[in-house]
């Protein structure tokens, strides 16, 4: 199966000097400007509470549609899937399905809160075919409480789920625009069993041609940590507040399921999408 046609946007050739480093309330891990020295180690700054995502920052409801191709056990197939992105006045869902002849269907949903800290997910939910899996963010404990006898968790200061952690971030940047290709988000996340900080790198704006068309997204990347980690890519797209265009998971035996957007939907361009509109693409 031949890749999707990703087009790197270059960055301006003028790069300011770096500023000296700010406490700030998300972890984010700036890139080194360019310079004739090897890059140094990147700072750090180190918050005391979860990120701040003010009001407005979130992508606005949405229904993403997306042809899906994957692998899995060595086996190429193709599937549907649907994102639906819905906040209802201080409360979100986002609910994604996938389904693929033979291999069965997957749901994942996240629900839970919006405060000045972005998504507050309450309650994760993990689903294929007949077995559920749920994890529940229990604040008062201060733990993370698994199903089917799983050890609790630590629950973190601005932690997601493996779903609401892509529109954190959709939030993050739309609040944040001064990130830049290099820097790294850290972010705790959780699974239906276990959890642990992942860093995405901020990557290049890339032209995506995808089902949908030609669309303008800027790459996000999390590499694996530890042998059994994923390698987790997502593009989130100024020109729809963000959101995900492309969602691809890629496993340590190179299984992979790669989600592409499939028709644009219907909704409003994020205020100040031009700082990461490319130039024309031939």
């Amino acid at each position: 199966m031949d890749d999707i046609v990703a087009t790197a946007v270059p960055e301006p050739a003028t790069v300011p000097a770096p500023t000296p480093p700010q406490v700030a309330d998300v972890v984010v891990e700036p890139a080194t400007a360019v310079a004739v020295a090897p890059p140094t180690e990147p700072r750090v700054a180190k918050p005391a509470s979860g990120p701040t995502v003010p009001e407005g920052s979130l992508p606005t409801n949405a229904t993403l549609s997306y042809d899906v191709k994957g692998r899995a056990k060595g086996f190429n197939y193709s599937a549907g899937g649907t994102l639906s992105w819905q906040q209802t006045g201080n409360t979100y869902k986002a609910d994604l399905e996938i389904s693929a002849f033979l291999l069965g269907s997957f749901q994942r949903i996240s629900t839970g809160l919006i405060t000045e800290q972005g998504l507050v997910p309450q309650r994760f939910v993990d689903r294929r075919r007949n077995n559920e899996k749920t994890a529940v963010f229990d604040r008062d404990a201060g733990v993370i409480r698994y199903s089917k006898k799983t050890p609790d968790a630590a629950l973190l200061p601005g932690a997601q789920d493996q779903l609401s952690v892509m529109l954190q971030l959709a939030g993050l940047l739309n609040a944040r625009q001064q990130l830049v290709e290099g820097d790294v988000i850290s972010v705790p996340v959780s699974s239906d069993s276990d959890a642990e900080v992942w860093r995405f790198e901020i990557g290049a704006v890339e032209t995506l041609r995808l089902p949908a068309g030609d669309v303008t997204a800027r790459r996000l990347i999390r590499q694996p940590r530890k042998p059994n980690d994923k390698t987790v890519e997502v593009w989130l797209a100024p020109n729809l507040g963000r959101l995900p265009v492309r969602m691809r998971l890629t496993e340590p035996n190179g299984d992979f399921m790669d989600q592409l957007l499939e028709d644009m939907p219907e909704m409003v361009s994020e205020p100040n999408p031009a700082q990461e509109n490319p130039k024309a693409v031939p």
